[in-house]
């Protein structure tokens, strides 16, 4: 029993031992947990509290970056060296930079919440449809404004207009980008009063050039055409040393001309006023004319003149005639100025490539080798002693020159002193000169050569004494000796001429009433009172039912010049000093002309009018029965009679006649076979006929007034 109950306390001791055991090691466990939960929550606030300084630290640095961002784009935006604004739905300003500030008259002051009326009051935009194009994303608006600052001063801006939009891509409000063009406003202002300036200055040295033109050519056409009238005078006899002198005055007078022509051909290319035109031009008439023109010069030093064109040229070129003839002519007559007696001068016309080539060779002096660069430019020739000798201005080549650039040509000379000198100009073939029509004939195979010194100088055209006999010329020219001067040159043509000063007599002797009928007026430009364009101007204003052919006769020769008097009603144009056969051959033309446009009445009643309110009713009465029975005899006349003296009389009388009764018609058709006849034309039937059926026109409306008055 003892044992077991020992037994049992020592097991209750041992397993009080071992729960004890037990019991430590569990309690030694849970203070391991707790130290070891101690540390965790030691490391946990260690880990939090680091993490805590770690956000404080990026917050305040991401604070600090956003700041300094936000500092470096306020200084772009005050400081960026462009004129922009943001304005918001409000229309006031966002933001603005300095200079947007300071180009509004503000100083850079800062704009922020401003309303834009505030800033910019006179800028005259309507900011709402501003807005509303912003919103629909169609603004887009650009322009140049003159702005008003404060304090009344002005600045000229170019302004752009733009919208702005939110980080989703929304229209937020305006973006206005403007930019100071005060500057260059006033730098364009200046350079438009630069240009006004030059502008007037060309059009006083135009005005310059057309006023010494007229002051030059004016008193040329007394001297030249006095010579002429003088050397062409049948009745008059000269001693041979009066002849040789007037013949020098002649020739002087021609050298002043050629003087005063380059300088205003100089002046001219030099401005840009000079004008080509571009027409057909014959390639042999061209060459031969122009070699015809100083034969005279060529066989007086027995020089003498060669001609070659190629076969294979086109018969012609599109050119200007006048200033192609005008290169070659100074080409040939420097060439037999500087050729020496029993030389030779050779004018050749080939094909260069794509283009013409004329060249002239002689046998001269020759040029030296230094000198020919600058033989094209201005008032320049081979040495001092060349003008001394042989005159000139120097302007010519250089003229050429021009004149061959403005062509898309090009011009060259060859010499050797004492060998001679070759110069030559070559000049685009244009598309007329390929024309099947100015094809050269195929049977021509050989080049044309052509001797032009031993050849007698051309025949002077026959003058058209004939066809101008009878008629009636006005000459509006304020200038006594021209008035003189073309007075007696008309007069020996067999036309009646009436001579007035100035420009309003001129309009006063063409269409007041009861004027008489003239065939043709010559027109000066020039004149006192009224000039020759207002004339033509009123000439052309009052005559509303007939056109008398006005031609001006005038040294402005500038091709702008003639376009403007053919702009006025002119019908042509003649130059002084006077080419008197072109002058002659033009009147002729245009009378022509203006017999066959003009629509003349059978009887006019006007001229009726006319007879009876000068003579009365009765006298004028009288008049046309007259008329009516001369009429009848003088047709008998004219249908019987087959003498040429008889019908020229006739034919006189009746139109004298019948324009003084109104029947113009009748008349002019008389005038017309008058001329005809003592043109020594044999084929007059035609216009015997067209008379014969105007006088039964006449007579059936002369009877019928003469019923009306016997009637009334």
């Amino acid at each position: 029993m003892f044992e077991l109950t020992l037994a049992a306390v020592l097991l209750a001791v041992a397993g009080t031992a071992a729960f004890c055991a037990q019991a430590c090691r569990t309690r030694a466990g849970l203070d391991r947990l707790r130290r070891r939960i101690a540390e965790t929550e030691a490391e946990r606030d260690a880990v939090s509290t680091s993490a805590a300084q770690s956000v404080e630290e990026s917050e305040a640095r991401s604070t600090s970056a956003l700041n300094e961002a936000k500092s470096r784009l306020e200084q772009f935006i005050a400081f960026a060296p462009a004129s922009v604004a943001m304005i918001d739905r409000d229309l006031r300003f966002i933001a603005t930079t300095r200079r947007f500030a300071t180009e509004c008259g503000f100083d850079g002051s800062d704009l922020a919440g401003w309303h834009v009326s505030d800033i910019l009051p006179t800028f005259g935009l309507d900011w709402p449809v501003a807005l509303a194009e912003c919103a629909a994303g169609t603004l887009n608006r650009r322009d140049e404004k003159l702005l008003e600052l404060p304090g009344g001063t002005t600045r000229w801006i170019l302004w752009e207009l733009r919208p702005w939009l939110s980080a989703d891509g929304n229209p937020e409000g305006l973006m206005l980008m403007t930019k100071d063009i005060s500057e260059r406003k006033a730098m364009m202002l200046e350079l438009s009063r630069a240009l006004s300036s030059a502008e007037s200055a060309a059009r006083a040295k135009a005005d310059f050039l057309a006023t010494m033109s007229h002051e030059l050519r004016t008193p040329l056409t007394g001297i030249i055409g006095m010579a002429d009238s003088l050397l062409a005078d049948p009745s008059l006899v000269l001693s041979p040393a009066h002849r040789q002198m007037i013949e020098m005055q002649r020739r002087c007078g021609s050298d002043l001309l050629t003087i005063v022509n380059d300088i205003l051909d100089f002046s001219k290319a030099d401005s840009g006023h000079l004008q080509l035109e571009t027409i057909p031009v014959g390639i042999k008439e061209l060459a031969e004319g122009s070699l015809a023109t100083i034969a005279p010069s060529a066989r007086a030093k027995a020089v003498a003149t060669e001609l070659t064109i190629d076969a294979g040229l086109p018969s012609a070129i599109a050119g200007d005639p006048v200033r192609l003839r005008q290169i070659l002519l100074n080409f040939l007559s420097n060439a037999v100025k500087f050729t020496p007696a029993g030389g030779r001068i050779g004018l050749a016309v080939a094909a260069d490539g794509d283009g013409i080539r004329f060249a002239v060779s002689d046998s001269g002096v020759g040029i030296p080798a230094d000198a020919l660069p600058h033989l094209f430019t201005r008032f320049s020739q081979a040495d001092a002693s060349t003008s001394r000798h042989y005159g000139g201005t120097g302007l010519g080549l250089a003229i050429c020159r021009q004149m061959v650039e403005l062509m898309n040509g090009s011009i060259h000379v060859e010499s050797e002193p004492d060998k001679g000198s070759t110069f030559s100009f070559t000049i685009p073939n244009g598309p007329i000169a390929r024309s099947a029509a100015s094809e050269p004939p195929p049977a021509e195979s050989a080049p044309v050569r052509a001797d032009v010194a031993e050849t007698p100088p051309a025949p002077v055209a026959a003058s058209p004494k004939a066809t101008l006999s009878g008629c009636h010329i006005l000459v509006a020219e304020d200038n006594a000796t021209n008035r003189l001067l073309v007075s007696k040159m008309l007069e020996k043509q067999g036309c009646r001429v009436t001579l007035v000063g100035d420009g309003c007599a001129a309009v006063e002797a063409v269409t007041r009433p009861n004027a008489g009928h003239f065939d043709l007026v010559l027109m000066d430009i020039h004149m006192p009172v009224m000039d020759g364009e207002e004339a033509t101007r009123q000439i052309r204003l009052r005559q509303t039912d007939a056109h008398t052919p006005i031609i001006a006769l005038t040294a402005n020769a500038f091709a702008e010049d003639i376009a403007r008097y053919k702009a006025l009603g002119m019908d042509d144009h003649i130059a002084k000093p006077i080419d008197w056969p072109l002058l002659f051959a033009t009147i002729d033309r245009h009378i022509d002309v203006a017999d066959r446009e003009r629509a003349l009445p059978t009887l006019d009643g006007r001229t009726l009018a006319e007879l009876r309110s000068m003579f009365g009713p009765e006298a004028a009465q009288e008049l046309v029965d007259l008329f009516a029975v001369e009429l009848d005899s003088r047709m008998a006349a004219l249908s019987t009679s087959d003498a040429r003296a008889t019908l020229a009389a006739e034919a006189h009388a009746l139109a004298s006649a019948a324009k003084s009764i109104g029947c113009a018609e009748l008349s002019q058709l008389c005038k017309a076979l008058e001329r005809k006849i003592i043109g020594g034309s044999e084929d007059t039937g035609a216009e015997l006929a067209a008379i014969l059926a105007a006088a039964r026109r006449a007579s059936e409306a002369i009877h019928r007034e003469i019923g009306l008055t016997l009637a009334s």
